[in-house]
């Protein structure tokens, strides 16, 4: 289904992924100086690190906890070792280890595996998306109402009345619901489980990942005013192609 490296990389992910689910809600917040980390985020980037320096290619690694320098390079993985690791820390089954990579500017492999469903969210630059080795796509709400996937608290430099007003939009476009992992968000427009998602995220490290897999299922992922994703990027929409443009208009 993807390149070899790229396989190893998930085999990878899904292991260290499945060593959490016994820890998780017995994993205290250890790392004072960023808000939300244990032992267990530093451990799994540090095995990332050395699994990928046995890989042979030079490369840079772009990582939330211990390697959050932005990277430019041509040949860069990029991670979230926990995504949402404040679920992990009380025991709640909403979070994700979340690997991508970017060659030349261009993401082209990702990667979300929640390891409390066994559910692993894969895909490669021109091969489509995939859930446990099925393909899939995003999927318009029909008659249904739209699932839309908001993350309410502030994070970074978000005010609560910043999200209180983007709340105040997009909620005319369908049911708003709030997850922890923003990694698994993605994810879920990718699947069809939500049309919509809409980020005030503080950092971009499952941005990649996410990115990769709504376009290869048939979405558009943006941020808020419609330009393509950057480390800087700060608001983000990701739907299928007819929300992402109500809610382009909406907020852009």
């Amino acid at each position: 289904m993807v390149s070899e490296i790229f396989q190893k990389v998930a085999d990878f992910v899904v292991r260290e992924g499945d060593r959490l689910p016994a820890l998780s809600g017995n994993a205290p917040d250890h790392y004072k100086a960023k808000q939300w980390s244990t032992e267990h985020d530093h451990a799994i980037e540090e095995a990332l690190k050395n699994f990928l320096d046995k890989v042979g290619e030079k490369y840079e690694l772009y990582a939330e906890d211990l390697h959050a320098d932005e990277k430019r390079g041509d040949n860069v993985w990029i991670a979230d070792p926990i995504s949402h690791t404040i679920d992990f820390i009380r025991g709640i089954p909403h979070y994700a280890v979340v690997v991508s990579h970017r060659r030349r500017g261009d993401v082209d492999f990702a990667c979300v595996y929640d390891p409390s469903m066994k559910e692993l969210f894969i895909a490669e630059k021109g091969k489509g998306a995939f859930l446990n080795d099925k393909k899939i796509t995003v999927r318009d709400e029909g008659n249904s109402t739209a699932m839309i996937l908001f993350n309410m608290y502030p994070v970074g430099d978000w005010t609560m009345d910043e999200n209180l007003e983007i709340y105040k939009k997009i909620v005319s476009l369908g049911y708003v619901e709030s997850f922890g992992s923003v990694g698994l968000n993605y994810a879920y427009v990718a699947s069809g489980r939500a049309q919509l998602a809409v980020m005030s995220n503080k950092d971009t490290f499952p941005e990649y990942a996410g990115k990769l897999l709504v376009e290869e299922a048939g979405g558009v992922f943006t941020d808020t005013k419609g330009s393509p994703l950057t480390a800087s990027s700060r608001g983000i929409i990701a739907g299928t192609p007819s929300l992402h443009q109500k809610t382009l208009a909406l907020l852009g």
